[in-house]
């Protein structure tokens, strides 16, 4: 409130640190996705209450960088209590997490994310950074959010509604969601399989 009447004379730019988490979830991170959806919201309307002023909006969406944000939070995180529903499915929550997530890559690709925003002429946009934020947003754009939803739900334990078989016969034309999953590393637990390694090769 303070800055907005300045930038709005100047024709001001505003970066905002959004995440990957900003349009897309993993279990147990759904409070935290929550805050990067709402800087998503908040930011594509403050783009359309500032443009006619030349006030430009970028969204910085990184993926998995070391600033010691998992350790501390699972540090600060209470195991579950044996009794409840969730504690069977944990293990495979993680494994499907790291598979798609890069190992802490270091903030510089951040911070020069944000400088470079400032500099860009383009009026809006989001900028993914690091190649897992990448993956997982081009996959998401390629299949649409709700073939994204069941595929993570699919990963994740849930009704499985791709199969290495179909990758397998599947005829080029109807091959697009399992494909790209395959390509972008979202289903490498096929690879516990002949038939699913023969469909990554593929």
């Amino acid at each position: 409130r303070l800055l907005l009447p300045r930038l709005r004379e100047v024709g001001g730019t505003i970066v905002q640190l959004s995440s990957v988490a900003g349009r897309t979830v993993f279990p147990e991170s759904g409070w935290y996705a929550a805050t990067k959806h709402a800087i998503e919201a908040m930011s594509e309307a403050l783009y359309q209450e500032t443009c006619t002023f030349g006030v430009k909006v970028r969204l910085i969406q990184p993926g998995s960088f070391d600033t010691e944000f998992l350790p501390t939070a699972s540090a600060v995180s209470p195991p579950l209590p044996a009794s409840s529903a969730y504690t069977a499915l944990q293990e495979l929550w993680t494994a499907r997490k790291i598979e798609v997530l890069e190992p802490p890559q270091h903030p510089r690709a951040v911070v020069q994310a944000i400088v470079d925003a400032l500099d860009d002429p383009r009026p809006f946009y989001r900028q993914p950074v690091g190649p897992d934020a990448a993956r997982m947003l081009a996959l998401k754009d390629a299949i649409g959010p709700d073939a994204y939803s069941r595929l993570a739900g699919q990963r994740n334990g849930g009704p499985a509604l791709w199969s290495p078989a179909w990758v397998l016969q599947a005829e080029d034309a109807e091959l697009g969601p399992a494909r790209q999953a395959a390509a972008l590393g979202h289903l490498d637990h096929w690879k516990a399989t002949d038939e699913g390694r023969q469909a990554l090769q593929r």
